[in-house]
C-alpha cells in the first residue's frame, strides 16, 4: 500500500501395407515370374491424442505430492507442504491449448516476456480456500520433443475473469532427465489464497537460451559526436578551428584548386548499461489462521483476519479505481518466528508491537483514503500502552527499509482500538499490489 509522495501501503500411427513378391522356377527351363500383389492391409485411422485430462485428488495434510494423469507425455505433480486443511481437494485439467482468459506470460513488471512460448497448462479449482503457500513447488515431466537449450518457468494466474490476472511466476527451473523442477519462493513468489470460487492456471512455458529476458530502458538515446577528420591526399593547412584554409601560390596559373573542406567521421558514443530493476523482497506471514481473502469491487469492502495470537483486525476499504474484482488479502504475525524469510525488520525501536500486518491486492487497486480499522486484543486483554500508532514499512524496493509513523494516534478502549478512515488530500493516495511486482503494504501496531 503507497501513499505518494510516501506510501502507506504465471503418434500418430502409420502402418505401411506390405506386397508379396513371389518368384517360381519350373524344371530347368525359365518363366515370366509370377507376381502376386496379396490383398493390401487396411490403414488403421491414427488415435487422436487427447487435448485435456481432468481429475479430482485430495490434498495431503501433511507432507506430500499430488500427481496428475500424464497428457502427450508430460505430467504434473504439486509438492504440498504440511498443514493444509483436512478434507480439501483439488479438482485440475490439464491442456494442450489455452484455456479462456488465459493472459500471456509477464515479468515482474507486467510486460510480456520476449520469445516465450507455452506448451502445457494445469487449471485448478480447490474444495475449501488454504494458504497459497502450502504449494512449495511443481514438478513436470517434460515431452522429449522439448529443447534442451531452453529456460523452463511456470507462471500462476487467477483466471475466474477476464481478464486474467497475474499472482506468481516460478523459474527457472531445476531439470534433470527430463524433469523440470519448480520451487515457489524468491522474489517473483505470492501469497495469499487459493479461494473456492476461483478458477487458477498454472501455464508452463519455456525461454530459449540466448533470447534477452526485458530489460529497463536506458534514459535519452545516444548522439554521435563528429571529430574532424582531414581526407586522404587533400591539400592545405587546417587551423585550429575545423574550418580548412586554402593555401595559394603567390603567382596563381589558372583557377587555384582550394583544399577541400574535412568530411566528419562520427564516433558514436558508447551506450549506457541500463540500471538493474531493484528486486522487492517478499515477506510471508506464515502462520496458521493468520491470513484471509475477500474479493473487492470498485466500491471497496470489508476484510477481517484473526483471531491470531490473540489479535483480529477488521478493515473497511472504500471507492478505488478497480475495474473488476480485486483479490485482496490481510494477513497478521508476531514477527517471532511466523514471518519468512527472517530478515524481516521489526519494529521494536518504537514502543510495544502489538502486531504486524500484511495488505496485498491482484491486480493493483488505488484508494483516495485510508480504511478504518479496529483491532481487538484477547490474549492479553491489553494494547501494552495507551497511545497507538500505524506504522509502515518503507525502503522494501530499491531502498533500505526503515518504519515510517503514518496513521494516528488512538487510544484503546478496553481490548478495542478503532482507527477512523482519513481522505487523503492532494494527488496523495493508498495503492496495494501485489508481492511479485513489490506492491504488498507492510505495518505495525505499536502502543506506548
Amino acid at each position: 500500500m503507497r501513499s505518494r509522495p510516501a506510501p502507506f501501503f504465471v503418434a500418430a500411427a502409420a502402418a505401411i501395407g506390405l506386397a508379396a513378391v513371389l518368384a517360381a522356377c519350373n524344371g530347368g527351363g525359365t518363366t515370366a515370374p509370377v507376381i502376386s500383389t496379396g490383398t493390401k492391409a487396411p490403414t488403421p485411422t491414427p488415435t487422436p491424442t487427447p487435448a485435456s485430462a481432468s481429475t479430482t485428488l485430495p490434498v495431503p495434510t501433511s507432507a506430500g505430492s499430488i500427481v496428475l494423469p500424464s497428457l502427450s507425455g508430460m505430467s504434473t505433480s504439486f509438492q504440498i507442504g504440511a498443514g493444509a486443511p483436512a478434507g480439501t481437494t483439488i479438482t485440475a485439467s490439464e491442456s494442450l491449448t489455452a484455456p479462456p482468459n488465459a493472459p500471456a506470460p509477464s515479468s515482474r513488471l507486467r510486460q510480456s516476456v520476449v520469445g516465450a512460448t507455452n506448451f502445457f497448462y494445469v487449471t485448478v479449482t480447490v474444495s475449501q480456500s488454504f494458504s497459497a503457500q502450502y504449494i512449495t513447488g511443481e514438478a513436470l515431466t517434460l515431452a522429449n520433443s522439448l529443447p534442451s537449450n531452453a529456460f523452463y518457468y511456470v507462471e500462476i494466474d487467477d483466471i475466474t475473469s477476464a481478464p486474467g490476472t497475474k499472482i506468481a511466476s516460478f523459474g527457472p527451473a531445476t531439470v534433470a532427465n527430463l524433469v523440470a523442477q519448480y520451487t515457489n519462493s524468491g522474489s517473483s513468489g505470492g501469497s495469499g489464497l487459493i479461494a473456492t470460487g476461483h478458477t487458477y492456471l498454472f501455464q508452463f512455458y519455456y525461454v530459449l537460451n540466448g533470447v534477452p529476458s526485458p530489460t529497463p530502458s536506458p534514459a535519452g538515446t545516444p548522439t554521435a559526436t563528429p571529430t574532424a577528420t582531414p581526407t586522404s591526399g587533400a591539400t592545405g593547412t587546417l587551423t585550429a578551428t575545423p574550418t580548412a584554409t586554402a593555401t595559394a601560390t603567390a603567382t596563381p596559373s589558372g583557377n587555384p584548386t582550394p583544399s577541400p573542406t574535412p568530411t566528419p567521421t562520427p564516433t558514436a558514443t558508447p551506450t549506457p548499461t541500463p540500471t538493474p530493476m531493484a528486486t522487492p523482497t517478499n515477506y510471508v506471514f506464515t502462520g496458521t489462521g493468520a491470513t484471509a481473502m475477500q474479493t473487492f469491487s470498485y466500491t471497496g469492502g470489508t476484510i477481517a483476519v484473526g483471531p491470531y495470537q490473540g489479535v483480529t483486525l477488521n478493515t473497511t476499504w472504500g471507492a478505488n479505481n478497480a475495474s473488476g474484482s480485486v483479490a485482496f488479502t490481510a494477513s497478521l504475525a508476531t514477527g517471532s518466528g511466523d514471518i519468512t524469510p527472517n530478515t524481516f525488520p521489526t519494529n521494536s525501536g518504537n514502543g510495544h508491537v502489538v502486531t504486524y500486518i500484511e495488505f496485498t491486492a491482484n491486480p493493483v487497486v488505488r484508494f483516495t483514503q485510508t480504511p478504518s480499522a479496529t483491532l481487538t486484543v484477547n490474549s492479553p486483554a491489553t494494547f501494552g500502552g495507551t497511545t497507538c500508532y500505524l506504522w509502515v514499512l518503507q525502503g522494501v524496493v530499491g531502498g533500505t527499509p526503515s518504519w515510517v509513523q503514518r496513521i494516528g494516534p488512538a487510544t484503546p478502549s478496553g481490548n478495542s482500538l478503532t482507527f477512523p478512515a482519513a481522505t487523503l488530500g492532494g494527488n496523495n493516495t493508498v495503492d496495494v499490489g501485489s508481492p511479485s511486482t513489490g506492491g504488498q503494504s507492510y505495518l505495525s501496531l505499536n502502543c506506548s
